[in-house]
């Protein structure tokens, strides 16, 4: 029958031939053929309502493209990029595209160089590299590809001999071994017959009992545990989702009983009381998990602090009622210190702090959220004076910092980046490091 209602998600995305792919050799479109095409695209669908067209962005592409297909010389300008404020740049939100282009001025970075075709028998900037697969096989992949032809999946037909069997043979096996598991899994998920047989090398992790399907046991959680956790060093540059899934794999090497969400796209019931910002350090965040049987939380938290990475600590744990509210609707404010680079003018930055606390406003620029067909950008001005509980300036025998801290105003709290540009601060060489995080049920 014909729907009227149905709706049509179309994702176009900008092409970028990554280095050690057989299309390494392509070059890739500049901003104004990205944009070009999207354009026409865009004309093609308006007119189609039930059609919503999603398309990257043709600026974070280039980047992408400058970064991946560069040689040394994009260190020097993701440095200067960095410097000019660049963060978060796959996020559209974040994106600022000023900070690459006055990179790539600064630095003389030769864009077209990066972004163009190559020829087969040139060196290339990651020639270098050992991958374990000679060049000679991409170019043949890369000659197929020409031809309209593929190699197909070597795990379900013959070795194509890209090279990595006679390097790593054990690496193709575990390859060959995970495929043959994952088949086994579809095929029960699917209800096809009888399942590929399974071999008995493949790992299963003790703490999560699988389904027939290949799927995670349903069962509930009796126990909802919670950790302090730290975040320093190195690890403050992660994404929050990296740092979710090294706590979520750290857990699994500890045996933690994991509950597990229901759904198709099931996964760990691992909460934190906020996103991570990258470049902040942490000596107190909040993880919740719940499990599915009840267990000591000192037990559970000394075999955790055995299977942490570098950077990652835990300082606490404590069972909390199962029922209890998530962890993002009870924080109720952050504290935080922040400790400027070496040079700062204390006495400009002591009046700068008391002039804050002073005023009746405390202005600041935040990005618009788009929503809708319509898709508004922008900044609007936001006051958080409200949401800064307390701002001073610290300092003990040279050592100097600033403390802030936010507390909960009308659902919203203050961030520190936004203090460090009220401050006249550079956020690439300030060091910003949340010392308590706030929770309704013990805020004192």
């Amino acid at each position: 029958a014909e729907r009227r209602d149905a709706r049509i998600n179309v994702g176009v995305s900008t092409f970028v031939p990554k280095p050690f792919t057989p299309f390494q050799w392509s070059e890739q479109i500049d901003i104004e053929e990205t944009w070009r095409r999207q354009r026409m695209l865009q004309e093609r669908f308006w007119e189609h309502k039930g059609v919503k067209f999603g398309r990257h962005n043709g600026q974070s592409t280039f980047i992408e493209g400058l970064i991946s297909r560069s040689d040394r010389r994009a260190g020097d300008l993701i440095e200067a990029a960095f410097l000019g404020g660049a963060r978060f740049d796959a996020w559209d939100e974040h994106l600022k595209f000023s900070a690459w282009t006055d990179a790539v001025e600064s630095t003389g970075f030769d864009t077209k160089d990066a972004l163009r075709e190559r020829d087969l028998d040139e060196r290339l900037p990651w020639d270098h590299i050992d991958i374990m697969t000679p060049k000679s096989w991409f170019q043949e992949d890369w000659q197929r590809a020409t031809e309209l032809k593929h190699a197909p999946d070597c795990r379900q037909k013959k070795c194509h001999q890209c090279g990595v069997i006679d390097v790593e043979r054990e690496l193709c096996a575990t390859m060959l071994r995970d495929s043959i598991a994952g088949a086994k899994s579809e095929d029960r998920w699917a209800g096809r017959g009888n399942p590929l047989p399974l071999p008995e090398e493949v790992p299963v992790l003790e703490t999560v009992k699988l389904t027939p399907a290949g799927r995670p046991e349903e069962k509930p959680a009796v126990q909802r545990l919670r950790f302090r956790i730290t975040r320093l060093g190195d690890a403050r540059f992660l994404s929050h989702l990296e740092i979710m899934n090294s706590w979520i794999r750290s857990l699994r090497r500890a045996k933690a009983p994991l509950a597990w969400s229901q759904g198709f796209h099931q996964h760990p019931k691992v909460t934190f009381a906020t996103a991570a910002p990258v470049g902040e350090s942490s000596l107190w965040d909040i993880m919740d998990i719940l499990v599915v049987e009840s267990v000591e939380p000192q037990i559970i938290l000394e075999r955790l602090r055995a299977h942490l990475p570098l950077g990652f600590g835990v300082i606490s744990a404590q069972e909390v009622p199962i029922k209890s509210p998530s962890l993002m609707s009870s924080v109720t404010g952050f504290k935080y210190r922040i400790v400027p680079p070496a040079g700062t003018d204390v006495d400009m930055l002591r009046e700068r702090v008391t002039e804050i606390m002073s005023a009746e406003e405390i202005m600041v620029q935040r990005k618009r959220k788009a929503k809708g067909r319509w898709r508004r950008k922008g900044f609007r001005s936001v006051n958080i004076k409200n949401m800064v509980a307390d701002l001073k300036l610290v300092d003990e025998e040279g050592a100097v910092e600033v403390i802030f801290e936010t507390k909960r105003h009308e659902e919203k709290l203050a961030k520190w980046r936004e203090m460090l540009g009220v401050l006249d601060l550079p956020e690439a060489t300030s060091k910003v490091i949340k010392t308590h995080t706030y929770l309704a049920e013990i805020h004192s």
